[in-house]
């Protein structure tokens, strides 16, 4: 990668249809391959513009800081600078909400998937699934993820990641249901019901 940081997401329309129409470029106009390769597959798998272009402004933000940062190959980004990436967007003025943190996190990983088929190398497992926390009206309601990721649960290539944070919910749910016993919900005896579906006691004859 070259050391600069005037990358562009462009929009172009080619003659191939299995090419992305958003392009990063580097300063001097020429195609940035390792992310234009991830776009084209997104394309390709039938994502929408709007979704792809999404993509390409995420990456694009990447490039520019990986490029200053850290100036090398992709392969080598691991645990240690995928954490200066989250702390330089959050010295950023104004700070990008927690959700496009994580968006960003997420397109990152899978480019990396996509390219070495796993995951961004890490000694700590929690670290691998990082998540900047968001509010809880976010992670109830599904938005990026939130929590670490369910360990196990396998992504095909070049796919978007099931936010961690619902699938943490999906497995906490069949738990945070109380098992009351069943006695609790039998009538007690001798209860009649009156015509207008309401129990009363037995009356003496």
């Amino acid at each position: 990668m070259k050391a600069t940081t005037n990358f562009h997401l462009a929009f172009q329309q080619s003659t191939r249809a299995s090419a992305s129409p958003y392009r990063l470029l580097d300063g001097l106009g020429g195609d940035v391959a390792w992310v234009n390769e991830f776009l084209d597959l997104q394309h390709i798998r039938g994502l929408s513009p709007r979704s792809v272009r999404t993509y390409g402004y995420d990456l694009l933000h990447f490039a520019r800081w990986w490029a200053q940062a850290a100036p090398g190959p992709l392969s080598e980004l691991n645990e240690s600078t995928l954490l200066d990436y989250v702390r330089y967007q959050l010295d950023q003025h104004p700070k990008p909400t927690a959700q496009t943190i994580n968006h960003r996190l997420t397109a990152l990983r899978n480019l990396y998937r996509f390219h070495y088929q796993r995951e961004i190398p890490s000694r700590n497992r929690f670290l691998k699934h990082f998540c900047y926390p968001q509010p809880l009206r976010l992670r109830k309601a599904g938005h990026a993820c939130g929590w670490p990721a369910i360990e196990g649960a396998s992504t095909p290539r070049g796919s978007s990641l099931v936010p961690a944070g619902r699938r943490v919910l999906a497995q906490l749910s069949h738990f945070s249901r109380p098992q009351l016993p069943s006695t609790l919900f039998k009538p007690a005896a001798g209860l009649l019901r009156r015509p207008d579906g309401h129990k009363s006691p037995p009356t003496d004859p």
